[in-house]
C-alpha cells in the first residue's frame, strides 16, 4: 500500500491522549505515533496520565516531541482537557491509549480536512477493531469485531465522533468551550452534539484508520456496557439524550434481536456458521444486560 505524502497545507498538530494505568498498551500506541509519516517537526504528543499517584514508567518511549501532563481530576474528559489547555496545535487529534494509529494516520486527517468540499471543523476517522485469527477468537472477540464503534453511524445519525479517533480545529474549542468533565462516559456525544449545534461541520472518513483491541471476556463487556448506560442515563437526566430513545431502546433490547441476528449471519467476516452462532448468543446476552442497565439506572434515579 502507498501511503500519502503529508499534505501541502501542515498545520501544527496536538495528539492527545489521555490514559489510566495502562502503559503496556500506550507504549505501543507511542510506538505507532513514532512512525508517522507527518513531519515530525509539526506535531506533537501530549500524554495525559489520570492516575498521578502511579507515575508513567522510565521505559515508556518517549520522544523529543513528547510531553507528559498529570490530571487529579478523574475521568477520561478531564484529562483530555487538560491536554486541551496546554496544547499548542492548530489542529488537535484525539486518541486512546489502548488504539494504534495507521502510519498516516495523521497525514490523511489533516488531507482530508483540507480536501473537504468545504472549510470541515471536525472529522472522525475509522475505528478498526483488532482480533487474533478468528479460530483464535473468544465469542466476545468476534462480537466486537462485528458490532464495536460504528463510526461512521455515530457521525451521520448522532452528529458526533468518538474520541478514539477525532480531528477537531483548535477553534472549534474557543468557541465551544472543553468537554464536561462531570461525565464519565458520553461526554464525546454531548460535545459533538453541543459543537454541531453551534453549526460547525463534521465529517466521516474512513481512510483516517486506528485500531483497536476487542474486548475478550463478559467481564470486559459488562464493564463497557454498565458505563456507556450509566453515561446515556446521566445524558438523558440533563436534556442532552432523548428520553425517547433510551425508553425504547429498553423495550427493544427485551425484544429477540430480529435485526442484529440476520446482519450476523449476513456478515461476511464470520465465514463459518460456528463462529455466527457464537456472536449471535452474545448479541442476545449484550442485549439484556443492556436492558437490565438501563432499568437499573432509571429506577435509581426515580429513587433518589
Amino acid at each position: 500500500m502507498t501511503l500519502p505524502h503529508p499534505p501541502q497545507n501542515v498545520p501544527f498538530v496536538s495528539v492527545i491522549i489521555p490514559t489510566f494505568k495502562d502503559s503496556e498498551a500506550l507504549a505501543v500506541c507511542l510506538q505507532a505515533l513514532h512512525q508517522q509519516t507527518y513531519p515530525r517537526e509539526q506535531y506533537e504528543i501530549i500524554v495525559v496520565n489520570n492516575c498521578p499517584a502511579e507515575p508513567l514508567p522510565p521505559s515508556l518511549p518517549l520522544s523529543a516531541n513528547t510531553l507528559v501532563e498529570a490530571e487529579w481530576k478523574k475521568g477520561s474528559y478531564a484529562a483530555r482537557n487538560r491536554g486541551i489547555q496546554v496544547a499548542k496545535g492548530q489542529v488537535l487529534a484525539f486518541t486512546d491509549a489502548d488504539c494504534i494509529p495507521a502510519p498516516d494516520w495523521l497525514a490523511s486527517g489533516i488531507q482530508a480536512l483540507n480536501q473537504s468540499h468545504r472549510s470541515c471543523d471536525l472529522l472522525a476517522g475509522n475505528i478498526e477493531i483488532s482480533v487474533p485469527p478468528l479460530v483464535d477468537c473468544t465469542a466476545f472477540e468476534l462480537y466486537e469485531l462485528v458490532q464495536a464503534f460504528d463510526q461512521e453511524q455515530y457521525v451521520c445519525r448522532d452528529r458526533y465522533g468518538a474520541t478514539a479517533n477525532l480531528f477537531v480545529a483548535r477553534r472549534v474549542f474557543d468557541a465551544v468551550g472543553l468537554f464536561s468533565e462531570e461525565l464519565q462516559s458520553g461526554g464525546d456525544f454531548e460535545w459533538g452534539r453541543r459543537a454541531t449545534r453551534q453549526g460547525f461541520s463534521l465529517l466521516y472518513a474512513p481512510q483516517v484508520r486506528i485500531t483497536h483491541p476487542a474486548r475478550k471476556s463478559l467481564d470486559e463487556m459488562i464493564k463497557k456496557t454498565r458505563r456507556i448506560i450509566k453515561g446515556h442515563n446521566t445524558l438523558m437526566r440533563r436534556d442532552l439524550y432523548p428520553s425517547s430513545r433510551f425508553v425504547l431502546a429498553f423495550f427493544a433490547d427485551l425484544l429477540f434481536p430480529y435485526r442484529s441476528i440476520p446482519s450476523i449471519f449476513s456478515n461476511r467476516r464470520l465465514s463459518q456458521f460456528s463462529l455466527k452462532l457464537r456472536v449471535s448468543f452474545v448479541s442476545v446476552l449484550i442485549r439484556y444486560i443492556r436492558a437490565f442497565y438501563r432499568f437499573k439506572f432509571t429506577l435509581r434515579y426515580q429513587l433518589d
